[in-house]
């Protein structure tokens, strides 16, 4: 979509007006041509425990110095001790996104396997007095191409921020990534995000 207004784009950068690009849900055959045309340094895209940039963008975004941006870290509040055995949602207008989120746990496995994977989170978050969410964000945040997470937030309904802000100071072992690629390992791998939009 971008090419299309590529001209515009170079003469925007040229003038001054916009400084950087960053890019949304593109899979890696449009970030190559994007890549190809301008410099881009952000990527944002679903990131979490089930779905990954693939690894023909992670090369790309390497090679091109440009890094990730997560949002659906947390699948929606899904991956959290709230829904540690309990039965899959039914998802309401106020909870349309979640929609997405359960799909994305339908195609990396199903909520069964989900269940399975939030035990062994927990069982890790335990070893940290800490919550599924925070590991979960904890091991996100780390992995060698990110920049940065979006967390959302329901306005009035919840704050995680200070449990947000003590995910950034987590530090987990070998041990516990260990357990939990494990627990991830469950599901089927799922590259690229789902790039909805």
């Amino acid at each position: 979509p971008a090419l299309s207004h590529l001209d515009e784009l170079k003469r925007l950068q040229s003038s001054g007006i916009i400084r950087q690009y960053g890019v949304e849900d593109y899979s890696s055959g449009m970030l190559e041509q994007i890549l190809a045309a301008l410099p881009v340094v952000t990527v944002q895209q679903e990131i979490n425990l089930i779905i990954r940039p693939s690894a023909a963008s992670i090369s790309l975004c390497e090679q091109h110095g440009c890094k990730f941006v997560a949002y659906g870290v947390l699948l929606g509040g899904l991956l959290s001790d709230r829904y540690l055995g309990a039965r899959r949602p039914v998802p309401d207008s106020d909870h349309s996104k979640q929609r997405d989120y359960l799909d994305s746990i339908d195609q990396w496995g199903d909520w069964e396997g989900f269940q399975k994977m939030l035990e062994a989170l927990a069982v890790v978050a335990r070893r940290h007095n800490a919550t599924i969410s925070q590991v979960a964000l904890s091991y996100t945040l780390d992995l060698p191409y990110m920049l940065g997470a979006i967390i959302g937030m329901r306005l009035g309904e919840s704050d995680h921020s200070d449990e947000n802000i003590r995910a950034l100071q987590l530090k987990l072992t070998d041990k516990d990534k260990d357990d939990m690629v494990l627990a991830i390992g469950n599901g089927r791998y799922m590259g690229d995000g789902l790039s909805r939009t």
